[in-house]
């Protein structure tokens, strides 16, 4: 049943009223409002399954927005309750459909449904939009503003840094930087052996191969470009005059450094797509040290896509091999995570705006910038 946008406050309010007097222990509490932008209507079972493992830990307000091209323009509200697995209330759950050119007004109209005095936080699902400025506007109105970057295309990473840098309010946590997180794990283990740490200076090459999307022409994934960016960070390489070299199926970079035997560090972006293995995810590592690949460190995605074999080669020294499993991520927890802890990650940002300096010369642009779009 669809209800006026004036009259869901007094939907929620009935439908509560009802609730505790079904059970006089039910009391209406909310924690936060989380609204969630869907670009793609496929993605809305995704979504529901997600907001049923958060509400089961804590009640929240979901406002759940998604988009209808074409026909008069109009927003179509409705309203109902959470409810958890004892099957008790646990939050507000608002939908709003926008048709037409009624995608321009939901900034004002999710106004009037958060809650005051309460955490707000945006959750963006999917590709960031080229030809409106709807991101931002609700950026703006955010604590938390939640993206996956592996749904995007390699420009947004740009989009996402310039995010970073104006609107100082909000926090951002990307789902696809969390996923790193074990990467950079690896990585950084290569080097917490005594005989590796010296070649952290002396790092000549370094490869990523990833698994591209069907007709993506972008030269890395999103993946790709957050990893280097923080390494670039990590290593202070100098990321604003990256030299490309761009070839079909791969691209180079040359990297300067001040300091050490090595001025230059070679990075090398190349496809592999592997079966099984998710659009954009790195099926392999490898950093180059020394003279002739004197030491060399691999991370390498195996047949089962969920192991990765972990190799470090240094002369005169025996390093066994590792085989590491990667679990899956779960979204909902990830999410919950974030809202419990809604704080900036300085790292997260040092290295998406490494990776905005490398990767803006050669990420597909628009003619104008998105504000220009309306």
């Amino acid at each position: 049943m669809n209800i006026p946008l004036d009259q869901v406050d007094k939907h929620l309010a009935k439908m509560w009223d009802g609730a505790t007097r079904h059970d006089q222990a039910t009391a209406r509490t909310t924690l936060l409002t989380l609204v969630i932008i869907v670009t793609e209507d496929a993605m809305l079972e995704r979504v529901n399954k997600v907001i049923a493992d958060v509400v089961e830990a804590q009640p929240v307000r979901t406002i759940v927005v998604s988009s209808a091209p074409g026909g008069d323009a109009e927003i179509i509200a409705n309203a109902a309750l959470h409810m958890n697995s004892q099957n008790q209330p646990s939050g507000d759950a608002i939908t709003l459909l926008a048709k037409g050119n009624a995608r321009h007004w939901l900034p004002e109209n999710i106004d009037r449904f958060i809650l005051s005095g309460m955490p707000c936080c945006v959750w963006w699902v999917g590709d960031l939009p080229d030809r409106d400025n709807l991101f931002e506007r609700m950026v703006e109105r955010s604590d938390l503003t939640l993206i996956n970057s592996a749904e995007m295309d390699l420009r947004d990473l740009n989009k996402v840094a310039d995010i970073a840098d104006k609107f100082r309010q909000t926090a951002i946590a990307d789902f696809t930087w969390a996923r790193l997180r074990g990467m950079q794990d690896l990585i950084a283990r290569f080097f917490d052996h005594p005989d590796a740490a010296p070649y952290l200076d002396e790092l000549t090459r370094i490869t990523f191969a990833f698994s591209p999307r069907e007709n993506d022409i972008d030269v890395a994934s999103t993946r790709v470009g957050l990893l280097l960016g923080w390494i670039c960070h990590a290593l202070h390489l100098d990321t604003q005059h990256a030299k490309w070299y761009l070839k079909k199926g791969a691209a180079q970079i040359v990297l300067h450094r001040s300091g050490g035997n090595y001025p230059e560090v070679t990075i090398h972006i190349q496809r592999d797509k592997r079966p099984g293995v998710h659009d954009g995810a790195l099926t392999r590592i490898e950093l180059a040290a020394g003279a002739d690949d004197e030491a060399l460190f691999t991370i390498a995605r195996q047949d089962d896509p969920a192991n990765v074999l972990w190799t470090a080669r240094i002369p005169n020294v025996v390093i066994p091999p590792q085989v590491m499993h990667f679990e899956s991520h779960n979204e909902g927890r990830m999410l919950r995570r974030c809202l419990e802890n809604p704080v900036r990650d300085p790292l997260f940002e040092q290295s998406v705006r490494a990776a905005r300096e490398i990767l803006r010369s050669v990420a597909p642009r628009l003619s104008g910038p998105p504000s220009t779009y309306r």
